[in-house]
This record gives C-alpha cells, structure tokens and sequence, in this order.
C-alpha cells in the first residue's frame, strides 16, 4: 500500500545558543546542516516505519492488501504511484526498524536565505517528498522565530537524500 508523505512530517525546535554562533552572533551555517540532516534522517526512518505498519497490517488474515509477502520470507514496498518497491527482508520486530540502515547519500540542495541569531529559536520541518526505490528525498524547511520581535523568517530550505538498506545488503545477498 502507499504511504502518505504527510506520514513523514516532523517538526523539530532548536534554540540558537552562543556556541552555536559566530563572534558576530549569527548562527554558523555548519550547524543549520547538522540539525537539518538529523530531521531529515528521522523524516526518513518515520516514513519506512509507515511502510513498515502498511505492509504488516497488509499481510494479516483476511486482510486484501496488495502488499502480500515473497515466498523468499522478503515483503514488499510500494512507492506513491503503486510502483513495486526492490524486495526488503522481513524485520524481527512488528513495526520497528531492527535489521534496517538509514543514511545521508547528498544533499541535492541547501539555499540559505537570511541569517538568525542567538535567541531565536529554529523550527525545522521536514517531509518526505519522492520515494525512489530504496531512496528517499526529504525536505527540510528552516525558519527563524525572533521571540523578543514576533517575528518569523524563512531562512533556509534543503533536500536530503536517504538510502534506506537492509542489513543483509550489506552482505551480498
């Protein structure tokens, strides 16, 4: 079955402290792409655990989903269109990520678009947007939130591509 990207959404708040600042007090650009890459990796995980529950309640009795399992013990993803997904082996735990390696392939983009400082606060929200197979491409939106002001600023957005493989991947199988 497909997993909504709405699935995926996360919103994350960070608070901009002097370590994390220049001596001019901006936030360094390095940190914005720590955090972003954290909310999107945590995007990521939250869409396969989706997929994951999709395919688990596909598979119980009596139920008619698509998403049956492979006689090899593999079940499979579907991407938004219905595609068929490359075969992922059965995890040991229901809904959980057991078995599972999440990572940063690149980053397709990061504009920055105005600064913030120490004492704003950072709201990063992330969504899954294409899946491609075993890949996924996140965004991340980042604004800035002038608490003493009111004020809230758009200042960067990004894309973050996961790679999303089975442990036995790694193996040669």
């Amino acid at each position: 079955e497909a997993v909504p990207c709405a699935a995926s959404l996360l919103e994350f708040t960070h608070l901009v402290l002097p370590p994390h600042a220049n001596h001019m007090g901006n936030l360094f650009g390095g940190q914005i792409l720590l955090w972003a890459e954290e909310v999107a990796v945590l995007s990521a995980t939250k869409h396969l655990q989706a997929a994951l529950r999709a395919i688990g309640q596909s598979q119980q009795p009596g139920s008619s989903g698509s998403g049956s399992a492979v006689s090899t013990g593999q079940r499979q993803l579907r991407t938004l269109s219905g595609d068929a997904l490359p075969n992922f082996p059965s995890v040991e735990m229901p809904y959980g990520l057991r078995g599972f390696s999440l990572s940063t392939v690149f980053m397709s983009g990061m504009s920055f678009l105005g600064p913030s400082s120490v004492g704003d606060r950072i709201i990063m929200r992330a969504q899954c947007c294409r899946v491609f197979g075993c890949i996924v491409e996140v965004e991340v939106i980042v604004t800035a939130v002038d608490v003493a002001q009111g004020s809230v600023r758009h200042i960067n957005t990004g894309y973050f591509v996961i790679c999303c493989r089975a442990f036995t991947d790694f193996a040669g199988s």
